[in-house]
């Protein structure tokens, strides 16, 4: 309750959805801030991320990864949900 949870919901689903941890870090990663000029990403949107979290690494060592379970039980009730 003292400070923000470090995590973001298009990157927790980006992560999630990458399926390897080989591929999860890097697809987060796009999602919460582009490399290139032409695309925004989650930051870009979001002010109160853009503060509390300007950069990926920030919250990435801040414990994104430790708070994926929600994100984790949405995606799994979606795909309960389709079938």
């Amino acid at each position: 309750m003292s400070r923000p949870l470090p995590v973001a919901m298009k990157a927790a689903i980006a992560w999630i959805s990458a399926g390897d941890d080989d591929h999860a870090e890097v697809a987060a990663r796009r999602a919460y801030a582009p490399s290139d000029e032409f695309s925004r990403g989650e930051v870009d949107g979001d002010t109160y991320l853009a503060r509390a979290w300007p950069d990926f690494e920030m919250m990435l060592v801040a414990g994104f990864a430790d708070q994926l379970g929600p994100y984790r039980d949405l995606c799994g009730a979606l795909k309960v949900e389709q079938a």
